[in-house]
């Protein structure tokens, strides 16, 4: 079952997800997440020390001015935006079962 899932991600012309993210231990835990699941995305670092995260472009994305973000770039009219990294897996954990479920049961 997992060989299937980690093909169908791989098989996405683009990432599916973006990540923003700096070497922060909860930043750090959302790509782990994405390579366990087997999931593409890109990696945009966000340097806090430079004040990076509070540039119009970042908080366009996230008012807070805090990373990690996830954008989920395959939600129609997205990207779909969420902050917090603990917000953040429980998103995957269900997106992932879910893509899971549609690997194994669409004709």
């Amino acid at each position: 079952m997992s060989g299937s899932f980690i093909r169908a991600a791989a098989e996405e012309e683009r990432p599916l997800f973006d990540v923003y993210a700096f070497a922060t231990p909860n930043s750090v835990k959302v790509p782990i997440a994405l390579e366990e699941l087997g999931l593409s995305y890109t990696l945009h670092g966000v340097n806090v020390r430079k004040g990076e995260q509070k540039t119009p472009e970042f908080l366009a994305f996230n008012p807070n001015g805090k990373v990690p973000i996830l954008l989920d770039r395959t939600v129609e009219n997205g990207p779909f935006v969420l902050t917090e990294s603990a917000a953040i897996f429980v998103y995957l954990d269900v997106w992932s079962r879910d893509l899971v479920v549609r690997i194994m049961y669409e004709p």
